[in-house]
């Protein structure tokens, strides 16, 4: 007679799924399995004390590990050519603005809740703004010019953080992002791995705003450029109006 499984046998983890989990928690492994660029073998003795940890197992064999590091990638392939075809049409689609000399601050909620009249008022005149709220606080984004204007409405010892020498780039995309997985993963992902820093992020119906510090903004902006072109050659799309 079969024996009866146990909760213990349901909380197993495989190797499989214990290698996907190993691999997800490593940004650099990832990339490199996903770009084909990897050697299984070092890969799996690499990630082998993870693998036996999540597994809760003494000893995996290795060439389990390559099999379930090559299943992965075949899949992790599979779903960036899905990716690349949806996301893509919709950054086809997308235009970019640069706006320079930007100033981030943030203050506590109740401090700026007291006063949104004044603020809001001041968001119809500045070059640039934008207001974020977090849990405690309120992350205004504001064109740098403006800031001293903004200051005489909130004491400045009211300030918990200035950040100047700011850049902001809008990415205006189609309706169609609403609805598509994966674009602000897309677009944040090819800026970090050119090295490019996002201060903050921020998204509004159709817009995605990146903040970034002034002196890496060119570099972004062209890196977007770029991208979005070369996406119109191969869907050859019109673009948003």
């Amino acid at each position: 007679m079969p024996r009866k499984k146990t909760s213990e046998d349901e909380e197993k983890i495989t190797v499989a799924d214990a290698v996907r989990i190993a691999v997800t928690n490593r940004a650099s492994y990832l990339e490199c399995l996903r770009d084909g660029v990897v050697n299984y073998t070092w890969l799996a003795e690499k990630i082998m004390n993870d693998v036996e940890r999540i597994t809760k197992k003494k000893k995996v064999n290795i060439d389990a590990v390559k099999a379930a590091l090559i299943r992965f990638q075949q899949d992790l392939q599979q779903e960036e050519t899905t990716q690349r075809t949806t996301v893509g049409n919709v950054i086809s689609k997308s235009t970019t603005e640069l706006q320079n000399d930007i100033s981030v601050i943030t203050m506590k909620k109740e401090v700026v809740e007291r006063k949104f009249e004044q603020l809001f008022k001041l968001a119809g005149e500045a070059r640039f703004f934008n207001l974020n709220q977090g849990k405690k606080v309120y992350t205004i984004v504001i064109s740098s010019e403006d800031v001293p204007e903004l200051l005489r409405v909130f004491d400045e010892k009211e300030v918990l953080d200035k950040l100047d020498n700011q850049s902001a780039i809008i990415i205006i995309s189609p309706y169609e992002i609403v609805n598509t997985p994966g674009v602000v993963s897309f677009i944040t992902r090819l800026l970090y791995v050119n090295g490019v820093n996002i201060t903050q992020l921020n998204s509004s119906y159709t817009d995605t705003i990146l903040i970034l510090p002034k002196e890496q903004a060119l570099k972004a902006y062209h890196i977007l450029e770029e991208t979005i072109e070369e996406f119109r050659s191969m869907i050859k799309t019109p673009t948003t109006t």
